[in-house]
């Protein structure tokens, strides 16, 4: 399940604050650059971010992902205890190349998605599960 999956992922960023290296975010476009983020010891963040690309855009193909910011600065507005900001690049029906700025948040057992950003010129769809807090099963575990 996607929310497992997220659940997992911001418990790893969480645990492994060494895994994100420090350095100045300078903001572009009302987005921050993004930051070296190892993520190759959450084996999962391709396939978390393919089922977030698919969820919003089911017609989508996925090309890649990376962390923005973790935890992300706005993590207070949801009144979250975990967050991140991911960039998710992919292609459209007609190969056109698209991104879109997802901040995952986490609280109270349950996760959340919100789309800041994107480019394509069809829309997230509003129907896709992570639009609303998201029960997650107890005590996910990070994959290493």
């Amino acid at each position: 399940m996607i929310e497992t999956l997220i659940a997992a992922f911001l418990h790893w960023g969480a645990s492994n604050p060494e895994a994100v290296i420090q350095g100045a975010a300078s903001a572009v476009r009302g987005i921050n650059k993004p930051r070296a983020v190892d993520t190759s010891q959450f084996a999962p963040f391709a396939d978390m971010s393919q089922q977030i690309l698919k969820c919003y855009h089911p017609t989508a193909r996925f090309q890649s992902a990376d962390v923005v910011e973790s935890p992300w600065s706005r993590q207070s507005q949801y009144n979250a205890t975990k967050s991140s900001l991911i960039t998710i690049r992919f292609a459209g029906i007609t190969n056109a190349k698209y991104e879109m700025h997802v901040g995952l948040v986490e609280r109270d057992g349950a996760v959340k998605a919100a789309v800041l950003k994107e480019t394509a010129k069809v829309r997230a769809s509003s129907r896709c599960v992570l639009e609303k807090w998201t029960p997650v099963p107890a005590n996910p575990k990070p994959a290493r």
